[in-house]
């Protein structure tokens, strides 16, 4: 994987503990369009029902472009501030495509045709219902960007995931139509020298992990 200068590889589990949300961008330094197109990509390895893959990414790297999203994101400077900002929506119609989507597989020998077939079945029946078709989007976009921000840890770049958003600000910013749902926004750049934010203390394994029963949560 290309990296920036003094990156070095990391393991996964690394990057799980390195990741953190940053909080200001160098300036001074973009991303270029092979780090962009390799972010992406690994980030459309990420899990889907029924492999619809839902995701679909919007790359704005122009400065007036990026501040009208700025106040999609209720005016977070980040958005501004950082070279480039990805756009993560969700086809909620992509289950209409899945035949074409998986027929690559098909032919190369990894699924074969009958269970593609109950599968394009299976997927026009569940997400024929709008908020089905509304959740699953929003679970397959989510581990995809959890993917990207992975990868842009471990080539040394900085990342924020913003999901508060004002959906129809940033419809109208970009033309984004009813039948993609803005999940999140990725802004991504370099480390701002000097800004070292740390990971946030999470909630320990005794508040979020219970065995064979899910009585003891609070109600």
């Amino acid at each position: 994987m290309a990296k920036g200068p003094g990156a070095l590889p990391m393991e996964t589990l690394d990057c799980l503990s390195a990741r953190v949300t940053a909080t200001r961008f160098d300036p001074d330094r973009g991303i270029d369009q092979e780090d962009l197109r390799d972010l992406v990509r690994h980030a459309c390895r990420a899990p889907s029902a029924f492999h619809q893959q839902h995701w679909r990414f919007v790359a704005v790297q122009d400065a007036e472009a990026r501040a009208a999203l700025g106040e999609a994101a209720h005016g977070d400077p980040r958005v501004a501030e950082a070279p480039l900002v990805l756009v993560a929506l969700g086809d909620l119609r992509a289950y209409e495509d899945l035949a074409e989507t998986l027929r690559p597989t098909v032919e190369k020998g990894e699924l074969d045709r009958a269970t593609a077939d109950r599968w394009v079945r299976q997927a026009a029946k569940e997400y024929s219902q709008p908020q089905a078709a509304r959740d699953e989007a929003q679970r397959s976009v989510s581990m995809a960007v959890m993917c990207l921000l992975l990868a842009a840890r471990d080539k040394g770049l900085a990342s924020a995931c913003l999901t508060n958003l004002d959906v129809d600000a940033l419809r109208a910013a970009l033309a984004v139509s009813e039948r993609y749902l803005p999940v999140a926004l990725v802004a991504l750049g370099h480390p701002l020298p000097g800004d070292t934010p740390r990971q946030k203390v999470r909630l320990g394994l005794g508040t979020v992990l219970h065995e064979g029963s899910a009585e003891a949560l609070p109600g």
